[in-house]
């Protein structure tokens, strides 16, 4: 790991402080302050409100390209849809918690255009360096803290036994923080594999020993990649989906425990969703109704509409199994059209990140974020978690340094 960018400016010390709350924010939450669980939302209200005195620059504006666009657009029929939704099921009329759930649900895309606008593309050198050095920095901080945790017997994180072996890795919280925050330092690794090969390596031991079958999933996928799509700059999607399969083939086990047995979280969840959707077609319940947080922090009436009120894992006060059901959440809360509309949001990132980079690029960071995203977003609601802000900057960065060599060719030509 090299030191010569530790000069540095301090607004980047701030940042970085910023995301390191945002990743300790449970051992903050317990041994600092109990607001430490909203860092993440004080973060994203605030990125935003940069973003848009930004904008008032016509400079600033002309960052966005049209996916980015399409991508503001749809986030605000989302948004109207949801909110229409409340009105009309009146499941949820806590306003708090409603806009708490609204933040939750548009921050990593929101993250994601903001980051556009106030990252400059000239920096694009040196935000991606610090992040580098970052990345590398927090995987011997997972390292340290897990070595810690066996030797002291700390006991901080999840310790229970997973498939009968006990649980090695910890950053203190739940241990698919640990997965994702690994994933987005693969991600920002991956942009010079040859040069962090070893990191990656340590990154994916990291996501292995997390024993989540999503971590597993993705360690797999970018390990078919790096070997199958090696010294190929442009990405193929066909290989993506082959790939993806064979993810899902290594998760049969746990998708049938998670989904088709009887009293399995996710499958209640999933048939509970179906029935909200149905009742108020084609738009579901709104915000804060179902599936999340937010929903159970001011107990949602949805709840006992579907009878899962007094199911374990449901109850008021007891609601451990709330926001396993991934896209059951999206489908109960903003039924056919809100669901649509969410996936055309993803996709519209994925095709402004395309057009940034033209192909030119080695694609597999930024499909990277995508992946891990979409495997972890089938068991819980990943884009609208607390991991969701650490990976739309990755990709912002990433992105970022793909753009600058771009154009540096450009002019090079």
């Amino acid at each position: 790991m090299t030191i010569r960018f530790l000069k540095l400016r301090l607004r980047e010390v701030l940042f970085l402080i910023l995301m390191l709350s945002i990743i300790f924010y449970t051992l903050g939450s317990e041994y600092i302050s109990g607001n430490f669980q909203y860092i993440d939302d004080i973060f994203t209200i605030f990125f935003i409100s940069i973003a848009i005195l930004k904008c008032f620059f016509k400079k600033n504006r002309e960052k966005l390209n049209i996916y980015d666009e399409y991508l503001i657009i749809s986030g605000i029929l989302f948004l109207l849809i949801g909110l229409i939704g409340n009105y009309i099921s009146k499941y949820q009329t806590n306003i708090n918690v409603i806009f708490v759930d609204i933040l939750s649900f548009l921050k990593w895309f929101a993250i994601y255009v903001s980051g556009i606008i106030i990252f400059k593309t000239k920096n694009a050198n040196r935000y991606f360096d610090i992040a580098e050095f970052f990345s590398k920095f927090i995987l011997i901080i997972i390292v340290l803290l897990s070595t810690c945790n066996i030797v002291f017997e700390w006991n901080i994180g999840e310790t229970s036994l997973r498939y009968g072996m006990p649980i090695l890795v910890t950053l203190g919280s739940h241990i698919s923080l640990v997965a994702a925050v690994t994933c987005g330092c693969i991600s920002i690794l991956l942009v010079d594999y040859k040069k962090n090969k070893k990191w990656v390596l340590l990154g994916m031991i990291i996501d292995i020993l997390t024993l989540r079958v999503k971590a597993i999933g993705y360690v797999v996928i970018i390990m078919m990649c790096l070997l199958f799509n090696k010294n190929k700059k442009k990405f193929s999607l066909k290989k993506l989906f082959i790939y993806a399969f064979i993810a899902i083939i290594v998760a049969q086990s746990s998708i049938s425990g998670y989904f088709l047995k009887e009293n399995g979280s996710r499958g209640l969840a999933l048939k509970a969703s179906f029935k909200i959707a149905s009742e108020f077609f084609p738009i579901g319940s709104g915000f804060a109704t179902f599936g999340t947080v937010a929903s159970v922090k001011s107990y949602s009436k949805a709840y006992s509409k579907v009878g899962l009120s007094s199911r374990f894992g449901f109850r008021e006060g007891q609601a451990s199994w709330v926001g396993d059901g991934g896209w059951a959440t999206q489908i109960g809360q903003f039924g056919v059209i809100g669901t649509i509309l969410y996936v055309c949001m993803i996709y519209f990132v994925y095709c402004s990140v395309k057009k940034r980079i033209n192909g030119n690029i080695n694609f597999l960071p930024y499909v990277s974020i995508f992946i891990y995203m979409l495997i972890s977003s089938t068991s819980e609601i990943a884009f609208s978690s607390n991991f969701a802000i650490l990976l739309a900057l990755a990709l912002d960065f990433i992105v970022l340094k793909g753009q600058f060599k771009n154009e540096i060719g450009t002019k090079k030509e």
